[in-house]
């Protein structure tokens, strides 16, 4: 948004203005008066993503107002008021989810005001103090959580990982013995852990697959970020809560972040929080990946007892085993299952297995080895292929790989090669098989490390990050197949014809179906009518930018999966760095060389 105020209706009318396009921006600005009035006579929200052409009024036009976004403040006497964000820069600004979070936050300030007005009329008829603090305690209590649910509401999570984080960090409190009040302030404090979500692009947060070290660093500012959203309050849990935000991811060792201290230096309520948050993080599945057992999570807490959290902590926490499980159980998340997640019900059964090296069962169908030190990368490959009815082995070091190799034969295997061993383990494979199929993974996109596979025409390359949807549609290209498959497809938008041709003739060559695009605004009509499996976006032209396209597709449910490779003709690590914020999953650097 561009400016925005709120209205309150009170015996003296208030307003409250920010404009981030003057200097003075403070100032009160003109606005649709019509669409304020609007909104507060129908007590709805309204989304208007092109006003000048759904209500082109007078003030609209004059002003310049393209995309308008309204919410009412709503209490049970009535209306309070009205909150209103504009944008004078482009239509379709504002999405349907931008409207639900306003919503949310003016819930939020509709509690707030409409508890601290009953609270002066409670003092003004001199109701006792005391039942007045409540009140607004009740209403303090009742912010936080709609402002958490705000912040969760961003990346997907649900209210009943905010619910378990909280009432596990409760327990925990209580069985270290401290103060009444202050396990109560930790529960309702631990609530906004993860506020500082609200400060991460969604580029960023929103991401499917694994980080850049960059973005990974983006990610870690949410401590920082959730500190300064709650700092300097006189409200001793919101203050507590500033505290938990900014140091629940330090460890007990020093390694965590942001400020990397350690032990008793890290404030005990967020090495509470830290246990909590942690356990039902591993005990919880996600769209990427599968729950652990109960049982597994104890154990991880008590192997990262020492390095990652406090020892003691971990003793108390574990003294009420019981206590935990029974908040497990009574706040599930529905569905649980991974399937039931990941899997439309379209797809149908899932046939294919996922085996760890250690099962000395047979597999069954086309079977693969996936080789990398990372777990996570391990398990978003292993639900892809899973999903898709394959087999699947996974192993940490090539060592673990060989001896499954020595049990059963594989249709083929990833690897990351920047693993120590990895590059041995290779020329291993090939001396036994040289036709065997092997898609290369790697962190490190060293050019050396590219040619050291580039002749061998099994093996294929892929740098990090990659969604494992394109690992395992590679995958399917490399193995044999049954019967026709569909071809690849890519969509290329360049404003310059050169490049369009060098890139279609290229992939064209190489059995890929392409379609290039010189003009934006064709754009979205090629990619409704074909859905590419990849598209190519050059980042300067001259009616919109890549970034802006890059953005608007991580925006949209739809098509936020879809990997967008960005071409520059800058070299510069700071154009690399935006075009990661926009939401590329890589940068490739003009001029192209048809090769």
């Amino acid at each position: 948004a561009d400016r925005g105020f709120v209205f309150l209706e009170q015996d003296m009318r208030r307003e409250w203005f920010l404009d981030l396009t003057q200097q003075d921006r403070t100032k009160p600005f003109p606005f649709t008066a019509t669409l304020v009035e609007s909104c507060r006579e129908q007590r709805t929200p309204i989304l208007m993503l092109d006003a000048e052409s759904v209500a082109p009024t007078e003030s609209i036009q004059i002003n310049g107002i393209r995309s308008v976004m309204l919410a009412p403040l709503v209490a049970r006497d009535g209306v309070l008021g009205v909150v209103y964000l504009d944008s004078l820069l482009k239509a379709g600004c504002f999405q349907e989810n931008d409207l639900s979070l306003l919503g949310l936050i003016a819930e939020m300030l509709s509690i707030a005001v409409d508890r601290n007005l009953h609270a002066d009329v409670i003092a003004e008829q001199s109701i006792a103090l005391t039942e007045a603090e409540e009140q607004l305690e009740r209403a303090a209590e009742e912010t936080i959580q709609r402002l958490s649910l705000a912040a969760e509401y961003r990346d997907g999570e649900t209210s009943l990982h905010l619910t378990r984080v909280s009432e596990y960090s409760e327990a925990l409190a209580q069985e270290l013995g401290l103060d009444e009040q202050l396990v109560k302030n930790i529960k309702i404090a631990s609530l906004l852990h993860d506020v500082g979500k609200l400060g991460i692009p969604d580029s960023v947060l929103l991401k499917p697959g694994r980080f850049t070290d960059y973005e990974r660093k983006v990610m870690q500012q949410h401590t920082v970020f959730g500190a300064k959203i709650l700092a300097e309050s006189s409200n001793p849990v919101v203050s507590l809560a500033a505290e938990i935000a900014l140091n629940h991811h330090e460890k007990w060792d020093g390694s965590g972040y942001p400020e990397g201290i350690s032990g008793e230096d890290i404030p005990m309520p967020a090495r509470i929080v830290a246990v909590a948050d942690v356990f039902d993080a591993v005990t919880s599945a996600r769209r990427y990946k599968e729950s652990y057992s109960l049982d597994d999570s104890f154990q991880l807490l008590q192997r990262e007892a020492g390095s990652h959290f406090d020892p003691r902590l971990i003793d108390a926490f574990l003294a009420i085993k019981d206590r935990v499980v029974e908040i497990h159980e009574e706040n599930q998340d529905q569905p649980k299952s991974m399937e039931s997640m990941v899997l439309p019900a379209v797809v149908g059964p899932i046939s294919g297995t996922h085996r760890n090296a250690d099962d000395p069962e047979q597999m069954v169908g086309e079977s693969i080895l996936v080789v990398d030190s990372d777990p996570y990368q391990r398990e978003v490959l292993s639900t892809e292929a899973t999903r898709r009815s394959m087999s699947v082995v996974e192993c940490s070091t090539p060592d673990k790989a060989r001896k499954a190799m020595q049990r059963r034969k594989f249709s083929l295997i990833i690897l990351e090669l920047a693993d120590p061993g990895a590059p041995d383990f290779l020329q291993e494979v090939r001396r036994e098989n040289e036709e065997l199929p092997v898609i290369i993974l790697s962190r490190d996109g060293e050019l050396t490390r590219r040619l050291s596979v580039a002749k061998d025409k099994h093996c294929s390359y892929l740098h990090k990050p990659v969604p494992p949807a394109a690992v395992l549609d590679e995958a399917q290209q490399c193995l044999p197949q049954t019967g026709k498959s569909r071809a690849r497809t890519v969509l290329a938008l360049d404003d310059d014809a050169v490049v369009l041709k060098v890139i279609e003739n290229v992939l064209a060559r190489n059995g890929y179906r392409v379609f290039t695009v010189g003009d934006p605004l064709d754009f979205w009509e090629f990619l409704t009518e074909y859905t590419p499996d990849l598209i190519l976006l050059d980042l300067e032209m001259p009616s919109v930018t890549g970034y802006e396209i890059c953005q608007v597709l991580r925006n949209d449910a739809k098509y936020r999966h879809l990997p967008v490779v960005v071409l520059t003709g800058h070299s510069e690590i700071e154009e690399y760095q935006r075009a990661l914020e926009a939401g590329a999953d890589d940068v490739l650097s003009k001029p192209l060389q048809p090769t």
